[in-house]
């Protein structure tokens, strides 16, 4: 009965921290909420991340924005960086599955980064490498970015040109939370081409998303402190 007892309260335990809590207070203490559901005879994935971070949208807004330095900080991230926009008009979804014709591509055509300034709005295509967790397989993907950045809120989207995946489209939202803090929404579809357990890939997914929200919590603070 007594172990009975001590496996009912572990079981309950996330229950007991979250409740009396609604989803603003969950936030304010610094809680990840994540969403990932998979429709029932569906393949298709959908994820849906919400947090508080405790720096400024400019700060989070830059790190997320600066694709050229995401293998300093993010996790994960192998390469990445932006095609100038003479290379981005020879990328095709046919050679854009190739890594090296992409990178011969890149390196033909150089330049052309976004500006410092980071005006209201423009677009862009990336390449990005990923060492993903097993049993996903690692990731070269090549993705269209689009870039709406105001003073309260800004919004970065993206779909893809080409990638092991069948659907990889998402969207980082950064906005002003009550109290000068960043409001962070990531919104993420994808379609493995890989048959992945249902129980594995949200596994997979919410300990992925952990590491990358921690991982930018310390990048946008250093930011703030320019160290």
């Amino acid at each position: 009965m007594k172990k009975f007892a001590v496996v009912l309260l572990m079981l309950c335990a996330p229950f007991v921290v979250f409740g009396g809590m609604n989803k603003d207070q969950q936030l304010d203490a610094g809680y990840v909420l994540k969403n990932i559901t998979i429709p029932e005879f569906s393949d298709r994935a959908s994820v849906v991340v919400n947090t508080v971070i405790d720096s400024s949208p400019k700060a989070v807004w830059d790190a997320l924005a600066d694709i050229d330095h995401w293998p300093r900080w993010l996790p994960m991230t192998k390469r990445a960086g932006f095609l100038s926009d003479e290379a981005a008009k020879l990328v095709t979804p046919e050679n854009a599955k190739d890594r090296e014709k992409v990178m011969e591509i890149k390196n033909r055509y150089p330049g052309n980064e976004v500006n410092e300034d980071w005006s209201d709005h423009w677009t862009r295509v990336a390449y990005e490498e990923y060492d993903l967790p097993w049993p996903i397989k690692n990731e070269w993907v090549v993705r269209r970015y689009t870039y709406d950045h105001h003073k309260d809120f800004s919004r970065a989207s993206w779909k893809r040109i080409d990638s092991k995946r069948e659907e990889d489209d998402g969207s980082w939202e950064v906005s002003v939370w009550k109290d000068g803090r960043t409001h962070l929404i990531y919104n993420y579809k994808v379609k493995p081409k890989e048959n992945v357990p249902e129980v594995v890939f949200k596994t997979a997914v919410s300990m992925t998303v952990n590491s990358m929200i921690k991982a930018l919590r310390h990048e946008a603070r250093r930011r703030e402190l320019n160290l």
